[in-house]
C-alpha cells in the first residue's frame, strides 16, 4: 500500500457576495397633493481574489483480489507554535473545508471501498479564514495532516502501513472590509404637477467606500452591479430608475460598464465607487438599506472577508480640504437620520476615518442679494468640522460662485451649495443656504458670499435618448423590444422641460413609453429650458422586431449515419451530417454539420422487463430517455 498526502496553494478563489440596496421613495415630493410609494432594489456582486489550499491524498490498493474497506480519511490542522505544555495546538476551527472531490473511491468517511489494484486520489480544497494568516505579513505556519484508517479483509490496517506525513503550510493575513453606501435622500426629475411639461430627470450619486482595515491586501478587487428594480409599486406609478455608468475615485462617468474595478486595496486603504443614477420622477427616499450573502460554497460567514456593511443618507459630496489631504471628495452623512436632515458625519476617502460633524446654529445672515454683500456671521461653538444652514438669498436661483471666511480662506466650492425643500406638512418651499467649514472653537466667523447675479443663460439644453431594458445599436438603429421602455434625460445650467414625437405625430411631453407595434420609427425630441433656450431637433431611429426570421427552405443528409436493419431497428453511427437550410428574409444559403460521436448515454429508462427465466416465447423491452439507442 501507497499513501502521499500533498499540500500546495490552490488556484486564487474568486469570492463572490451578493450586495444588494433597498430603497423605498416616495414618487414625489415638490407637492404633497399625492405621493406614491415604490420600492426600488439593486443587485451588486462583490468579488476579490482569495488564497486557498488543495491537499490531494493518493492511496494504492496493491492487493490484487482484495479491496480496501471502512476507509477514513480526515484532514487535521495543528499549530507549530503551540509548545506550552496541556495546551491544545489543535487548529481546525481557522480553516474551512470543502467537501472532497473522489476518484476511484465511494466515500472517506469510514465506510468507503478502494477496489483492488486501484489508487484511490481524495481532493479537499482549504480556505483559511479571516483571522487564520494573523497581523505579520509573514504569515503564520501551520501543520496539515490525515487521519486515516481501514480494512483489508475485514482486519484494521496497521498505522504504520497507512498513514501520511504531515505537510505545512503559511496563511498570510487577510483583508477585512468595511463597506459603506450612500445616496441623497431627495431626487429631481419630472415634477408631476407641471401640467404638460417633463422635466428632465437630474443625476445623482450612488456611491460606495470600501476600507481595508484589515493585515492583508485584496487583490482585484470589483463590484458590479445590476440595473435597478422595481420590486414593488402598488399604484403601478409610471416610472424609470436607471444607472447611467460607474466611476472609480471621482474618474470620468464610464457608460459602457457598471463595474466598479478598485484593484488591490492595500491595508488601511479606502476606495472610492460610484454609479451615476436617475429617477423619471421626482421623489424622496424614505429608506436606504444593504444587506449581503456569501457564497456558501467558499466558507459562508467563515471566511467571509467583510466586517461591515452600512447605507446612509448623504447631503452632499463634500471636500476635506485640509492641507496634504487627497482631491477625492468625501461623504457628508446624515447617520442618525433626524428629522431635520442634518448631516453629522463626515466619511473621508483617503484614510476611510469618520469624523464627526456638528450642527452649527444660531447664524445670522445679514446683508442683500441685490448689493450682493450676503454674509453669514456665526460664532462657533464647536471645534473642527461644522454644519451650517441658513435661508437662501438667492431662493435657489441664483449660483454662488465664491465664498470666502473671513480671515481669508476662500472656500471649496465643494463645501457651499443650495437647495429646495418642500415641507411635509402645509407644502412650504424652503431654499437652504448650506455652508461646510472646519473652525476653532469659540471663534467669530464672517462667509462673504458672491452670488453671479449678471449670468444670463444662452446654451441650448442637450437632450440625450435613453433606454431601460434590452437594446442595442447597430447601424445607427436602436434595437429594443415591446418591454423597453425609451426615456430622455438633458443637460443644461436652467431646468429643462423634454418633448417627442413619433414620426410626422404631434410633439408630446416626454413621459417614459413603449412601442407595442413592430417596424421602425423616427423619434424626434428636444428641450427648452427656463431661459426659453431651444435646442434643435435631434433624430434616432428605433426599431422593433417582428416575428420573428422564418425558414424557407431546409435539407439534411442522414444517410451516413444511419445502419438499418428489421423495419424496427434502426442505430446512429459516428459520423457528420450535413445540412442546409434558408432564413427569409435572408436569400444567402446556409450551411451547417452536425457531428456524430461514438459514446454512452447517461441514465437510460427500461421498462417492461419480464423476469427471467420466464415462460413466455417472446418478450418486448421498452426503453427511454435522452440520445438513446435501440436495437
Amino acid at each position: 500500500m501507497k499513501t502521499f498526502l500533498s499540500i500546495f496553494p490552490g488556484p486564487a478563489a474568486a469570492v463572490l457576495l451578493a450586495l444588494m440596496c433597498d430603497s423605498r421613495a416616495l414618487a414625489t415630493t415638490q407637492f404633497q397633493g399625492w405621493c406614491s410609494k415604490v420600492k426600488i432594489q439593486i443587485v451588486q456582486e462583490l468579488a476579490l481574489e482569495r488564497t486557498g489550499f488543495e491537499a490531494e491524498l493518493t492511496v494504492t490498493n496493491n492487493d490484487g483480489a482484495d479491496a480496501i474497506t471502512d476507509f477514513l480519511a480526515e484532514l487535521t490542522f495543528t499549530d507549530p507554535a503551540i509548545t506550552e505544555p496541556g495546551a491544545n495546538p489543535d487548529a481546525a476551527n481557522l480553516f474551512f473545508v470543502r467537501q472532497p472531490t473522489l476518484e476511484n473511491i465511494n466515500r472517506v468517511d469510514g465506510t468507503g471501498v478502494i477496489a483492488p489494484t486501484k489508487t484511490a486520489v481524495v481532493k479537499w480544497f482549504i480556505i483559511p479564514t479571516i483571522g487564520a494568516g494573523g497581523t505579520n505579513p509573514q504569515g503564520r505556519r501551520f501543520t496539515v495532516g490525515c487521519k486515516l484508517s481501514g480494512k483489508l479483509q475485514g482486519v484494521e490496517i496497521p498505522r504504520d502501513n497507512m498513514f501520511a506525513v504531515p505537510d505545512t503550510i503559511t496563511v498570510k493575513p487577510e483583508p477585512q472590509l468595511r463597506i459603506t453606501y450612500f445616496q441623497p435622500r431627495d431626487v429631481l426629475g419630472d415634477d408631476p404637477f407641471t401640467v404638460d411639461v417633463v422635466e428632465s430627470p437630474i443625476p445623482f450619486t450612488l456611491g460606495v467606500l470600501v476600507h481595508n482595515h484589515g493585515f492583508g491586501p485584496a487583490r482585484n478587487l470589483r463590484i458590479n452591479s445590476q440595473q435597478p428594480k422595481i420590486v414593488e409599486n402598488l399604484n403601478g406609478l409610471l416610472l424609470v430608475a436607471r444607472l447611467l455608468g460607474a466611476r472609480v475615485n471621482d474618474s470620468p462617468l464610464d457608460e459602457s460598464s457598471l463595474l466598479v474595478d478598485f484593484g488591490t486595496l492595500e491595508p488601511t486603504q479606502t476606495g472610492k465607487g460610484a454609479w451615476d443614477m436617475i429617477t423619471s420622477l421626482n421623489g424622496t427616499f424614505t429608506d436606504f438599506r444593504a444587506t449581503y450573502t456569501h457564497a456558501s460554497e467558499l466558507g459562508g460567514q467563515a471566511t467571509s472577508i467583510i466586517t461591515a456593511l452600512d447605507a446612509h443618507f448623504i447631503a452632499r459630496e463634500v471636500l476635506n480640504d485640509d492641507p496634504g489631504r487627497d482631491i477625492i471628495k468625501d461623504f457628508l452623512a446624515d447617520v442618525n437620520r433626524d428629522a431635520d436632515e442634518i448631516p453629522d458625519a463626515l466619511y473621508e476617502t483617503q484614510e476611510g476615518n469618520i469624523l464627526p460633524v456638528n450642527h452649527q446654529q444660531n447664524a445670522a445672515v445679514t446683508g442683500t442679494l441685490g448689493a450682493n454683500n450676503v454674509r453669514v456671521e456665526i460664532v462657533s461653538a464647536f471645534e473642527n468640522w461644522i454644519y451650517i444652514r441658513v435661508p437662501d438669498p438667492g431662493q435657489n436661483r441664483k449660483p454662488i460662485s465664491r465664498v470666502v471666511r473671513s480671515d481669508g480662506k476662500v472656500l471649496n466650492a465643494n463645501n457651499y451649495w443650495t437647495h429646495t425643500k418642500y415641507t411635509r406638512i402645509g407644502n412650504v418651499r424652503l431654499d437652504w443656504l448650506n455652508i461646510f467649514d472646519k473652525v476653532a472653537d469659540n471663534t467669530a466667523y464672517t462667509y462673504s458670499l458672491t452670488y453671479d447675479l449678471d449670468s444670463v443663460d444662452v446654451t441650448a439644453p442637450v437632450t440625450r435618448i435613453r433606454f431601460s431594458g434590452e437594446h442595442t445599436e447597430s447601424g445607427g438603429i436602436h434595437h429594443i423590444t415591446r418591454d423597453t421602455q425609451i426615456f430622455f434625460t438633458s443637460e443644461d445650467a436652467s431646468p429643462v422641460a423634454i418633448e417627442y414625437r413619433i414620426n410626422a405625430g404631434n410633439f408630446i411631453p416626454a413621459l417614459p413609453f413603449t412601442i407595442n407595434a413592430s417596424g421602425t420609427y423616427t423619434i424626434t425630441f428636444r428641450a427648452t429650458d427656463t431661459a426659453g433656450n431651444v435646442e434643435e431637433d435631434k433624430v434616432a431611429l428605433v426599431s422593433i422586431s417582428g416575428a420573428g426570421p422564418s425558414i424557407s427552405s431546409y435539407a439534411v443528409n442522414v444517410g451516413n449515419l444511419f445502419l438499418p436493419g428489421s423495419p424496427n431497428v434502426v442505430s446512429v453511427r459516428p459520423g457528420q451530417s450535413e445540412l442546409e437550410f434558408t432564413v427569409a428574409p435572408n436569400p444567402v444559403r446556409t450551411d451547417g454539420r452536425v457531428d456524430i460521436f461514438r459514446g454512452v448515454a447517461a441514465w437510460p429508462r427500461i421498462s417492461g422487463v419480464p423476469p427471467t427465466p420466464t415462460p413466455l416465447n417472446a418478450a418486448e423491452l421498452n426503453v427511454s430517455g435522452k440520445f438513446v439507442d435501440f436495437y
